[in-house]
């Protein structure tokens, strides 16, 4: 029996709406946020351009962090939409991928869009070591629209959306369409293609005996994000099934991502912030494209590496720094990421002290 995506109630208010869109500056929606709160202007439809420029405009405001995991005293990452758009609006931070997709899930069913969410597999590379997918503990967004290619006249079709991946997130919606590409920033390109998990006891085979029924084949097939820069090789970030993960499934996750120790987040600082260098978007552009690609420039950190990638239209090019100690480390945090503002220095120090990612003496010599 086919199944219909219904329209499911957000959990935030009108209010809490209007200010998130305000904060993300988007169009027609930005500035102090009083005007936007206050319903003087109409929300945005739920159409394939304002998805778009919701995840553009979402990814250039919120950094991708874990800050809260070693520099705030009490240690944790809360989920709670409430919570995390708080965070988001209020204290001007970020989060990881639960934070900011449960985020953008409840401001889309606010604005109409018909959508629902499901867990991934990171696809972790260590030093030395074969890449391996870990257990679940990613979120993706997917959100059923009509179709922005002519040959499916309109139909409707599922769109990935995810603005939870740090470096590595799509700057745009992803048609769920095997090898489809859009265009990332600096000559990246990003698609999405089905593969099955490389531990499966399951294999792709011509009918014979031993195959599994179609409905039970259909379900183990996963999607792998992917991307390359230029003619480069094509590299898996995350796989995700299709299956809908639901609240109390990312409650699980996120006491493993955030409180185990063989979780990336709990042995390593990591944050990402996308900039942009862009006005207003051109309202003859095709709907995925609001603004051009050489507009949005990235600042990484891992660790003690800082990375500054600067839109191409602002000269692009690339610098790096090796921070030295806590405290350059926090303030360079502060000064290139806009966190931590409410967090004196010193006491950001001393919250990180003894744990794992803490910068070593070694490290200041």
């Amino acid at each position: 029996m086919p199944l219909k995506l219904r329209q499911v109630p957000s959990v935030y208010s009108e209010e809490e709406v209007r200010r998130y869109l305000a904060h993300i500056g988007f169009p027609g929606l930005s500035g102090d946020g009083s005007a936007a709160a206050s319903g003087a202007a109409a929300l945005p439809p739920p159409t394939l351009r304002t998805l778009a420029l919701l995840q553009l405009h979402h990814l250039t405001t919120m950094p991708f962090e874990n800050t809260s995991l070693h520099y705030e005293h009490e240690h944790q990452v809360r989920i709670e939409p409430h919570h995390c758009l708080e965070r988001f609006v209020a204290r001007n931070a970020g989060g990881y991928c639960m934070q900011q997709n449960l985020v953008l899930l409840n401001v889309l069913r606010f604005l109409g869009f018909r959508c629902f969410s499901s867990a991934g597999r990171v696809l972790e590379r260590p030093a030395n070591e074969e890449p391996s997918l870990t257990g679940f503990g990613h979120m993706v967004v997917l959100v059923l629209l009509p179709s922005h290619l002519s040959t499916d006249n309109g139909a409707e079709v599922l769109y990935h959306c995810d603005v939870g991946y740090g470096a590595g997130c799509a700057l745009r919606p992803l048609l769920l369409r095997e090898g489809h590409e859009e265009q990332g920033r600096e000559g990246q390109a990003h698609r999405l293609v089905q593969t099955l998990h490389p531990q499966s006891a399951l294999e792709e085979s011509d009918d014979g005996p031993h195959c599994i029924p179609d409905l039970a084949a259909s379900a183990q097939h996963m999607w792998a994000l992917q991307h390359r820069t230029g003619d480069g090789e094509w590299l898996t970030q995350y796989v995700f099934m299709l299956t809908e993960t639901l609240p109390t499934d990312y409650e699980a996750m996120n006491t493993h991502t955030s409180r185990s120790e063989k979780a990336i987040f709990s042995r390593v600082i990591m944050l990402c912030y996308f900039t942009r260098s862009w006005t207003t978007p051109d309202e003859d552009a095709p709907a995925l494209y609001p603004y051009p690609p050489n507009t949005i420039g990235l600042r990484t950190l891992f660790q003690q590496g800082l990375t500054l990638r600067p839109a191409a239209c602002d000269g692009g090019g690339e610098e790096r720094i090796q921070l030295k100690s806590e405290t350059e480390r926090v303030e360079q945090i502060k000064k290139y990421f806009h966190l931590l503002s409410d967090i004196a220095t010193e006491d950001a120090v001393a919250a990180i002290k003894g744990r794992t990612p803490e910068l070593q003496p070694a490290a200041e010599a």
